[in-house]
């Protein structure tokens, strides 16, 4: 074989192992995602829409339709933080 094709074939399976690598560990160290869905109700059993729902300590989040619906898909063990003018802060643990 050639120096010129020894090196390609080096290259190539190089990258190979590389790419291989690479979804190796993610999928090794990927955190598991829960889809999280509901609807946010008012204290008189009423859809609230456009109420913030954040997961705690990142800059993921989502808001309530006109139906008060949402969904969202984290991490297990994140927390949910749910705010709405008028209406106290209130946080949950998706596990």
């Amino acid at each position: 074989m050639s120096q010129k094709k020894l090196h390609a074939l080096n290259f190539f399976v190089m990258v190979l192992c590389i790419i291989l690598l690479q979804g190796f560990g993610t999928t090794v160290f990927a955190q598991q995602k829960i889809d999280v869905s509901g609807t946010v109700i008012s204290d008189k059993n009423e859809p609230l829409p456009n109420v913030s729902i954040n997961v705690k300590g990142s800059t993921e989040g989502t808001t309530t339709n006109a139906e008060g619906k949402f969904s969202i898909s984290v991490e297990k063990g994140s927390t949910l933080v749910f705010t709405f003018v008028g209406y106290q802060e209130k946080d949950i643990v998706i596990n």
